[in-house]
């Protein structure tokens, strides 16, 4: 970089230049290379110790080290230099969020936001303070604006992945008040700003399952599974709704069977991990491997809790018997 070329000769024909110093040490903190920035903004100060660009570029070097004590620190004594500086304003924002304080944090960013709409990283750092609050409705639209406002804003993945684990996590909470159509926008839009985030698609499932929906069920868990391969639930979800349904082709049976046998190697001493291989099994008309796999099913159920109920899995017992496989109603 032939700024950082031109900083350096600068540096080293006059090493009292402080503005050399503390572009050093940007390039620095870019390059992640913190030591050195710490060096550089140190030696500015001793130089020049009221240079805001100095005590900002300290902080930043705090921040991104996790020493948010003394970040805050170097982000107020900016502040007394330069209390309108937007810079400065939305780190010591950003550090009170990173120390889960967000009363404060939201008064500095929601100031920032009016003075100046369109600053996307102060509606973004709003909404983490606010989900900080549990305002998931308000933490969404501010996250949302922050996109709005910057439409590159998302590209990058640390942003995405927690704007996708808000939107996740209020569907879960309209999910548990069965609100079903909220519920599945809120992870639709965690899957539209990261398609990559299985919870999203997992979570779905979970709310077509309970609707009743077993064809757009069984799409999301595929989606799911094809993003995540350690997830149990999702799995074995999969594989039992495969497996049971009313019209089944050979080819869900075998998809079945292979979920099925994914979810054993993930939760080899659950239960209900035998008994849906199990029911696949029986769908491949596989009836006496069928049978033994219920059977671990009542023996790991029963090691966990010698006085549980197992007359389901025994009535499906007697249809592998039968050769008949089970079929949900």
């Amino acid at each position: 970089d032939q700024a950082i070329v031109h900083y350096r000769h600068a540096f080293l024909a006059d090493p009292t230049n402080t503005n050399a110093l503390t572009r050093l040490g940007d390039a620095s903190v870019d390059a992640s290379e913190f030591r050195d920035a710490d060096w550089y903004y140190e030696q500015a100060l001793a130089i020049q110790p009221d240079s805001l660009e100095a005590i900002r570029g300290l902080g930043r070097v705090h921040y991104l080290k996790g020493f948010f004590a003394n970040a805050e620190k170097s982000f107020r004594r900016a502040l007394t230099l330069a209390p309108d500086d937007v810079s400065t304003r939305v780190n010591l924002a950003n550090t009170l969020v990173a120390t889960n304080r967000p009363e404060e944090a939201i008064t500095l960013f929601g100031e920032l936001v009016q003075q100046q709409p369109n600053l996307a990283h102060a509606w973004y750092g709003l909404g983490l303070a606010l989900h900080q609050q549990n305002r998931l409705d308000q933490s969404m639209a501010a996250l949302t604006r922050s996109a709005e406002v910057d439409k590159f804003f998302f590209s990058e993945i640390a942003h995405a992945a927690k704007f996708a684990e808000i939107a996740c996590e209020r569907g879960q909470q309209q999910a548990a008040r069965r609100n079903h159509k909220a519920a599945l926008a809120s992870f639709a839009q965690a899957a539209k700003i990261l398609p990559t985030h299985a919870a999203a698609y997992a979570e779905s499932g979970h709310v077509w399952l309970a609707a009743g929906d077993r064809t757009r069920a069984v799409r999301a868990y595929k989606k799911a599974c094809s993003l995540n391969t350690s997830d149990w639930s999702v799995w074995n979800n999969l594989a039992w709704l495969l497996a049971t349904q009313q019209n089944i082709t050979s080819e869900s049976a075998h998809d079945a069977e292979g979920a099925a046998r994914h979810a054993v190697d993930l939760e080899p001493e659950r239960a209900s991990s035998h008994d849906t291989l199990a029911a696949a099994l029986a769908s491949n008309g596989k009836f006496k491997e069928a049978t033994q796999a219920a059977e671990k099913a009542i023996e790991l159920t029963r090691q966990e809790n010698p006085n549980a109920d197992v007359r389901r899995i025994h009535r499906r017992i007697e249809l592998y018997r039968a050769e008949k496989r089970f079929v949900e109603p």
